[in-house]
């Protein structure tokens, strides 16, 4: 009986020695778990703020191209840029966006606002043509361009009472209107 005990005694050592080391193992890989969760709970949270800064500045940055449609350096305009088949397509609200972008007057009818889109563009291309970098210079300080002002002013105002002739030493051109449609041919 005594070297049963004596067995048994062994024995439960054996297992207090096991469920002691394993106590231990649990313990070391609990504390493992948690350093690694904290490791990548604090990665996750870096993660989340860059990606937050990263869309409030894109967010910042399209609300400001959205607000400044002015040129960029390069000479080329903010959005893209507009063929003269787009033009006709344009509401008056994107006519005026446009205009106003190149410092030209907003005033007056849809025909008036195509008309002097489909000049500034034409300008655009040439000035283009001879200098990419004279571009916003030219449409800023032309004297054409305050010409066309001072022109569509008067147009709207005196558009009831009699027809405005072009006051610019630019060839002349005729403007044909349609409901649907805006065709300018250009005199020889």
């Amino acid at each position: 009986l005594r070297a049963a005990c004596a067995t048994m005694s062994a024995w439960l050592r054996q297992v207090d020695a096991a469920e002691a080391r394993i106590l231990e193992l649990h313990k070391d890989a609990k504390r493992k778990l948690q350093d690694q969760s904290d490791a990548h709970l604090q990665w996750l949270q870096e993660s989340t703020q860059s990606i937050i800064e990263s869309l409030q500045q894109s967010s910042a940055a399209r609300k400001k191209r959205r607000l400044d449609p002015a040129p960029q350096e390069q000479g080329t305009e903010a959005g893209p840029t507009l063929s003269r088949s787009d033009v006709k397509d344009l509401r008056v609200k994107d006519l005026r966006v446009e205009l106003k972008a190149r410092g030209l007057s907003t005033a007056g009818r849809k025909a008036d606002l195509a008309a002097r889109l489909l000049e500034a563009l034409d300008e655009e291309a040439e000035a283009a043509a001879a200098s990419p970098d004279a571009v916003s210079e030219r449409a800023s300080t032309s004297p054409a361009a305050s010409e066309k002002d001072v022109g569509a002013k008067a147009a709207a105002d005196a558009d009831a009472a009699s027809p405005v002739l072009p006051v610019s030493p630019q060839p002349a051109s005729s403007v044909v209107e349609d409901s649907d449609m805006l065709v300018v041919e250009e005199g020889p």
